[in-house]
């Protein structure tokens, strides 16, 4: 008897050593995770893959300009490259210039390289950030916006180019944002092909209706009549000449973040917000998909102060006889919150005219009063 107890004892020993080395060694596996709920507000906000690598780009930036180490200093990183003017010792205001090398990169350093030859001052201690385009804005913003306001601290302001005016026959040249309205990001479980059939969606359900009729008259009032000619009576075909037009007549979708399977829709006011809101939550849900927040900035987290930069900007435009100082809001300034934000588009009938152009708007916003021409 005492023998079969021992057998017994000795056996569910063993039993019990398989089956707690079974529990320890087993792989574990995560909880699903679910997409932050619309009604709670929260969510996670994570970085974009970068698809675009700016060390490819930095070489390439030292062929046009041998010199290039010697007027500015270099971080080169593969969401951007950050350049600080090596001759910028004569204000303490730090201002950001951000801007695409398929657009303006080329003229700043042109005249960054001028003002450094002819020893001009300047009247901010200039930092650059250069990006490959709109696309590479988008994807690298989160990470620069953590990495700047820790390197460069404190940032009065920042000039960002941006998209506004469509290509036009007329010789505009710019358009300047001082204005952010409030978004909200959704992220899906869509792919992007289903992300763009979810906005045509939007587009087709959301009502054109004036949502700030004092703002839209007072945007026309700042338009070259020769476009408001082009743009009819209608808010659609208006949106359709002049796209940044749109936010006055409904809340605005946008695709973002493709890999990420981001839709961001803007207003011009936080109850125009929920408008949109509403009608995209409507979709989703009748489409069986599931959805979360990403990001979201309200009007309060979004308000500025006139700054010293500011009264800057608007000199070096009453200078120009070909940029239109819209007050008009741009969703792409959000990725410096906090920071005197202006959005800048430089657009241009001739490519090879403007660039004399547009390196005098910069030397007219950049150099030192006491400078000499």
């Amino acid at each position: 008897m005492t023998n079969m107890i021992l057998i017994l004892i000795i056996v569910f020993s063993l039993l019990l050593a398989v089956l707690l080395a079974v529990l320890f060694f087993h792989p574990r596996f995560p909880e699903r995770e679910t997409p932050p709920s619309l009604l709670n507000r929260q969510g996670s906000q994570s970085e974009p893959q970068m698809t675009y690598d700016h060390t490819q780009l930095y070489p390439l930036l030292k062929e046009r300009y041998t010199d290039l180490d010697l007027f500015m200093d270099s971080e080169i990183m593969k969401e951007g490259i950050l350049m600080h003017w090596k001759d910028a010792h004569d204000s303490d205001e730090k201002i950001l210039l951000d801007v695409t090398e398929e657009k303006s990169a080329d003229h700043v350093l042109h005249l960054l390289q001028r003002m450094h030859w002819r020893h001009t001052g300047c009247a901010y201690d200039l930092y650059l950030l250069i990006r490959n385009d709109c696309l590479a804005q988008k994807e690298s913003e989160y990470y620069l916006r953590r990495l700047i306001s820790e390197k460069i601290n404190p940032l009065a302001a920042v000039l960002k180019e941006t998209d506004g005016l469509v290509q036009t026959d007329e010789n505009i040249f710019a358009l300047i944002s001082k204005e952010r309205w409030p978004s909200i990001d959704f992220r899906t479980e869509c792919d992007p092909d289903m992300c763009r059939q979810i906005a045509g969606k939007y587009k087709a359900k959301m009502p054109w209706k004036r949502q700030r009729p004092e703002d839209l008259k007072e945007l026309k009032k700042q338009l070259p009549k020769q476009l408001l000619q082009k743009t009819g009576s209608s808010p659609e075909n208006m949106a359709k000449v002049l796209p940044f037009m749109e936010i006055y007549y409904r809340p605005v979708i946008e695709l973002t973040g493709e890999e990420n399977n981001i839709l961001r829709l803007t207003a011009c006011m936080d109850d125009q917000l929920e408008e949109g809101i509403a009608c995209l939550a409507g979709i989703f849900e009748k489409s069986g998909l599931a959805y979360g927040i990403a990001r979201e900035n309200r009007s309060g987290q979004n308000t500025r102060q006139d700054s010293p930069f500011t009264a800057a900007l608007a000199k070096a435009l009453c200078r120009m006889d070909r940029v239109i100082p819209l007050n008009y809001g741009d969703a792409m300034t959000e990725g410096w919150p906090g920071i005197d934000t202006a959005g800048f588009a430089p657009y241009f009938k001739n490519r090879d005219t403007a660039k004399e152009t547009i390196e005098e708007f910069y030397r007219t916003l950049l150099e030192s009063e006491t400078a000499e021409h």
